[in-house]
């Protein structure tokens, strides 16, 4: 087999260390601990030590297709590139590996949504920034919209140095004109055999490309190789024949299980397909379960029951073999034969009984709750039906179960899991899109149970926040300014954490607070203590000493002092007093106070006692809170001319 001058491209990545089960795209999830619950501690995630990881794992497996050289040169000259395709080819991770490895610049990545219904004009890009867009998924009937879009960013970060590179549709360049135009590089859909190889070499399965010269795989779209190379590796680990028998076992069941599912399925009766739906959704759990989930389904899709005695009917492992499912002896789980026929199965009843599709959303909301469930078995379950509800167009169910799992009393054993419904939905690009906007609508509800809103900071702290920042600070400020305490608190604790992780964010979050608080006729409260939190030096010095949020920080405080009762910053002044009396700050900090109450003498004198009262209640390392407090004390007096 020749190679030389074939088109290579890429492959959607795969996190390693979970087994993935069924067809589609897997993503690794750990479950969240909740920053209100007391007796638990919130792990430190930065959302830019995943993103570094995500994209060094996608570095190892990328080959650069034909034109990747000229879209370099495009995006290193010109600080834009259009990477243009048919659905398959690459381009979001080409887009993402122009940008990773653009030579000699390191500031940071971020993702942003060109959404109609989000608003971006005040997110701000810097020199070096690396901006991925990827609107690869976007109906041609927006595309007037997002040329407008595109060329006003464009601008932006041409104007201040910054760097971005677009996933767009193939037939873009009808619509994109004038200089943007001239940036459209298309790409070709990548040889899948050698992709495949690339995958299988970094998952440690050696091959050559002649063993995966198969007529069937020629043909194979980019998104199918994923999951074809991980049935090959599930072949390998079963020991059972060599790579060309793997091969041919996995490429058989992308190709030949559907037609066998459809046959099967005509043949038998209602009863029966609940039970096989069940067993192709929990494939991987214990019988017990199955069968718990089929009477289920029974009650869901108006099934009428079997008159006949239990003890007459087949036995529940007879029924599984006759679709050849083996129970194991030991664990009692069941599984298929054949790779991938749980995941057809799957698809033949999404596929084939829309009018069912709210039933069947319905039922996994009860199969998530049965206590025959591991938590492994229920995260499978969640992802299979995310799967289904996503490819058939559905966003909606995933949001359903999401808010019946976080309403008014769920018990807290849902809340990860309305949690990882909605993390599905957010890292799918077609549908993504919806998932925001309900979790926008959400977030700005004026009775939000205390359920929802602490799932809610979850998503947005450990998932929006990872490629699309921008969303994750606008929901969050949202969420802070909640009246239940229990979500305004993590919301908070939540923003803290993320400033002092990623200076990025703390920027754009700053930027975002105090443009709302100085464009409203009255500010917001609430607003205020988000402000006064963020700022506090014992939550993070680090953010009040940043040099870029100099001029934020002074208007920020300007506000706080000037629209807001006295003993509401009070406390925070004194703060910032024995930071820089203990050295966590640099004295020259106290300017950005004296700056903000410039010119305002009722603010400075408030200062001042502030200040007085603050030196009077000190009884340790007196001597350094004096001099910091007389010091203090006389630039204020200058400043007042006296």
């Amino acid at each position: 087999m020749t190679i030389v001058g074939e088109a290579i491209g890429t492959i959607v990545t795969r996190p390693s260390g979970t087994t993935h089960t069924g067809s589609g795209n897997q993503y690794v999830y750990n479950g969240p601990t909740y920053i209100s619950d007391p007796q638990s501690q919130r792990p430190v995630r930065s959302p830019r030590a995943a993103i570094r990881k995500d994209l060094n794992w996608l570095d190892d497996r990328f080959i650069e297709p034909e034109k990747y050289l000229e879209a370099a040169i495009s995006l290193r000259e010109w600080n834009v590139v259009l990477v243009a395709g048919q659905s398959g080819s690459g381009r979001r991770s080409t887009a993402q590996m122009l940008l990773h490895n653009l030579p000699g610049v390191e500031g940071p990545y971020r993702e942003i949504p060109l959404d109609p219904a989000e608003d971006d004009r005040g997110l701000e890009v810097q020199s070096g920034d690396r901006v991925l867009i990827d609107v690869s998924s976007v109906k041609d009937e927006m595309y007037p919209a997002l040329y407008d879009r595109l060329a006003a960013r464009q601008a932006n970060v041409c104007d201040v140095g910054a760097y971005m590179a677009v996933a767009v549709p193939d037939d873009i360049s009808a619509v994109i004109h004038g200089d943007l135009g001239r940036r459209i590089i298309h790409i070709e859909k990548p040889a899948a055999q050698v992709v495949l190889h690339r995958y299988l070499a970094c998952d440690g399965i050696d091959v050559t490309l002649a063993d995966l010269d198969h007529p069937a795989l020629h043909s194979k779209p980019m998104r199918a190789i994923d999951r074809l190379a991980q049935s090959i590796g599930d072949a390998k680990n079963k020991g059972v024949g060599d790579i060309r028998d793997w091969v041919e076992s996995a490429l058989k069941a992308a190709s030949e299980h559907a037609k066998n599912v459809a046959d099967r399925a005509a043949k038998m009766k209602g009863s029966e397909r609940v039970l096989f739906l069940a067993a192709g959704v929990l494939n991987d759990a214990h019988a017990d379960a199955v069968y718990d989930a089929a009477r289920s389904l029974h009650e869901h899709v108006d099934l009428a029951g079997d008159d006949t005695p239990l003890l007459e009917q087949e036995g529940l492992i007879q029924q599984l073999d006759g679709f050849d499912v083996t129970v194991d002896d030991t664990s009692g789980c069941i599984s298929f034969a054949d790779f991938d026929y749980d995941a057809m199965i799957r698809t033949y009843f999404w596929s084939n009984y829309p009018g069912l599709r709210m039933q069947f959303r319905q039922w996994i909301g009860d199969v998530v709750s049965q206590s025959t469930l591991s938590g492994g078995d229920r995260d499978r379950v969640i992802t299979r039906f995310a799967e289904q509800a996503l490819r058939t167009g559905r966003p909606t169910d995933l949001t359903s179960l999401a808010e019946g799992w976080s309403a008014k009393g769920a018990s807290a054993a849902r809340w990860p899991d309305a949690v990882r419904v909605l993390q599905l939905g957010l890292e799918d690009p077609r549908h993504s899109s919806v998932i925001r906007r309900k979790i926008r609508q959400w977030a700005i509800q004026q009775d939000l149970p205390a359920e929802r809103g602490q799932v809610l900071v979850e998503v947005c702290a450990d998932v929006l926040a990872r490629n699309d920042p921008m969303s994750a600070a606008i929901r969050l400020r949202h969420l802070a300014r909640q009246a239940d305490r229990r979500i305004s608190d993590a919301a908070r604790e939540a923003i803290s954490t993320l400033c002092r992780q990623d200076r990025w964010f703390c920027r754009e979050f700053m930027h975002l607070l105090i443009t709302r608080m100085d464009s409203a006729r009255v500010v917001s409260p609430a607003d205020i203590e988000i402000f006064l939190h963020v700022t506090d030096p014992d939550e993070c010095a680090a953010i009040v000493s940043s040099p870029g949020l100099r001029l934020l920080l002074t208007h920020g405080w300007h506000l706080a002092m000037t629209q807001s009762e006295h003993p509401t910053w009070r406390q925070n002044v004194q703060k910032w007093l024995g930071a820089v009396s203990d050295a966590r700050l640099d004295e020259g900090t106290l300017d950005i106070l004296l700056d903000a109450a410039a010119r305002k003498d009722d603010a400075l004198s408030r200062l001042y006692a502030t200040t007085v009262r603050w030196r009077q209640g000190q009884v340790t390392h007196l001597r350094e809170r004096m001099a910091v407090a007389n010091h203090f004390c006389r630039q204020i007096n200058e400043l007042q001319g006296l």
